[in-house]
């Protein structure tokens, strides 16, 4: 027997083998790969669904943008000026007041150096009242390094600002 007999003769028990194992379990692996293959199907149908949704809301709020960016800048102006127009006096605490005109004083401060003004114990109190005028619109927060200052972003009256209401 040549080389090339004896590897065809080898050829052939291993295929009548493979066959003789894949008979015996040839109900197991149709169970398991009828069930495995739907699963997984049913897996990437339900992935393809939920991306569809997120590229569908991801789509209408670039679509948004791309109309915001599109307006002339005539018409962005118009609405602004409008605004300014209906601009009301907001009263302020008399604290409040005593604030912004050291923010005024000062032309930028930070939450230290109002504590030191105000008298406070520690610097919390001092931070969350110019926090809470930033919110308010009425001054500009500026982080420079490792500490926050404020300015004063507008015009002040004795007791009450003329603000622009929110947009």
């Amino acid at each position: 027997m040549t080389k090339l007999d004896e590897l065809t003769k080898q050829i052939k028990e291993l295929k009548e083998k493979i066959e003789q194992v894949a008979m015996q379990n040839a109900g197991v692996r149709e169970h398991v790969d009828e069930t495995s293959l739907a699963a997984l199907v049913k897996y990437l149908v339900e992935e393809r669904e939920r991306t569809n949704k997120q590229l569908e809301l991801v789509t209408k709020q670039v679509e948004k943008l791309e109309e915001l960016i599109a307006q002339p800048a005539s018409e962005e102006a118009a609405p602004i000026e409008e605004n300014v127009a209906e601009a009301k006096p907001v009263p302020l605490s008399p604290v409040d007041t005593k604030v912004i005109e050291f923010v005024q004083a000062k032309g930028m401060a930070s939450a230290e150096e109002l504590r030191a003004f105000m008298g406070y114990k520690g610097k919390n109190a001092a931070s969350a009242r110019l926090n809470l005028l930033y919110k308010r619109g009425l001054l500009e927060r500026y982080q420079l390094g490792h500490k926050v200052y404020y300015r004063y972003a507008g015009k002040a009256t004795q007791n009450e600002i003329l603000i622009t209401p929110p947009q």
